[in-house]
């Protein structure tokens, strides 16, 4: 029992004082590293739209300070109007130096008529502007190589005093008659037997009494034919 007294009397022994490690003054501190691998997503996410935000505010920033550059599509559509302005002046001086002239092709063509041609052109080249001949003879009655003269009139197959060169209605073979417009074998035929039957004609509009002959026909060999 004493013993028991004695144990339960007796005071804990008091720990023993930790040791303290005195700092050294020399020693660097330590730098705690920035370690992205530990920080949160949230926290990880706002960074980068930090970051991005200040990315494209300096570039805003940069943009705005340089000079207005004239787009490429722009300058490519001022060329290319220039050109054609060009090209549109080029054309007008040739116009203006080569010229062209206004003849009046009419008698024995296929399409009489006002007919525009360059500078330069032909009587050949009237004749075919309207279209041809009617009559295998009519274009001897002009000279094909003559240079066109503005303002003229090509009488093509008629004299200068409205009559059809050698071809005479009333004296006339069948075949002569064929070298009026619009008049075949057939109808040369009918004319010969038109006036010997009824006698000399005494108009040119008489052969419209010719079976065959219409108003369009008859409208041109009027300005052709003679008595």
């Amino acid at each position: 029992m004493l013993a028991v007294e004695q144990w339960k009397i007796q005071p804990v022994p008091a720990a023993p004082a930790a040791h303290r490690v005195k700092p050294d003054v020399n020693e660097a501190p330590k730098t705690t590293k920035l370690a992205l691998g530990h920080w949160s997503k949230p926290s990880l996410r706002a960074f980068i739209l930090i970051v991005v935000g200040v990315f494209a505010i300096v570039t805003v920033m940069w943009w705005r300070g340089m000079p207005n550059a004239v787009p490429q599509s722009a300058l490519e559509v001022d060329n290319t109007v220039a050109l054609e302005e060009s090209l549109t002046l080029t054309e007008s001086k040739d116009s203006l130096f080569t010229g062209e002239v206004v003849v009046h092709v009419a008698g024995l063509v296929k399409n009489p008529g006002l007919y525009h041609l360059p500078k330069g052109s032909r009587i050949a080249d009237a004749l075919e502007a309207a279209g041809g001949v009617t009559k295998k003879k009519a274009a001897d009655s002009v000279n094909l190589a003559r240079e066109a003269v503005d303002g003229e009139q090509i009488m093509v197959g008629i004299t200068s005093g409205g009559t059809a060169q050698g071809i005479s209605i009333n004296s006339a073979s069948a075949s002569d008659l064929e070298e009026l417009p619009g008049v075949g074998p057939v109808l040369a035929a009918r004319i010969v037997a038109f006036r010997e039957a009824n006698g000399p004609f005494k108009n040119v509009t008489e052969l419209g009494n010719v079976s065959g002959i219409g108003e369009s026909i008859l409208g041109q060999i009027q300005t052709v034919a003679t008595l």
